[in-house]
């Protein structure tokens, strides 16, 4: 049995904004929507596949630094958690992630589908420098 003070991703609020570029150094039309980590991991699944360490890569910098920023072909998404007070070590991160992921997984018929080629790019946030 879980403690009552255990988060779970889906109490943990996620501000999404989204801009869409025609090349990397122009972003335009930008966008901005809430869902719960939960979801957003939902949607990573199905973007990116099951199997995609990028997701685990995503997830994990996101609850245990408070945001991620990643660049796709054609959009670019800087995610931020709503509440820092939703930050997470990276041991109940990864835990959190493994977790909803195993409830995600397909069924093991689906083992043979090729893997989609794949280029994200993941940064920490900048570090503030010393005074």
């Amino acid at each position: 049995m879980k403690p009552a003070n255990t988060k779970t991703l889906r109490h943990i609020v996620v501000q999404v904004d989204r801009s869409t570029t025609d090349s990397l150094q122009e972003l335009a039309h930008p966008s901005q929507h809430f869902t719960t980590a939960e979801e957003l991991l939902e949607t990573w699944v199905s973007r990116l596949g099951h199997r995609s360490p990028n997701i685990r890569s995503l997830a994990i910098q996101l609850l245990s630094t408070g945001k991620v920023q990643a660049i796709f072909r054609r959009h670019g998404e800087r995610f931020e958690l709503t509440n820092y007070k939703d930050i997470l070590t990276g041991a109940q991160a990864l835990h959190l992630v493994e977790e909803q992921l195993r409830l995600l997984s397909p069924a093991p018929a689906n083992d043979n589908e090729p893997e989609r080629t794949q280029r994200i790019l993941v940064q920490p946030p900048a570090q503030p420098s010393a005074i």
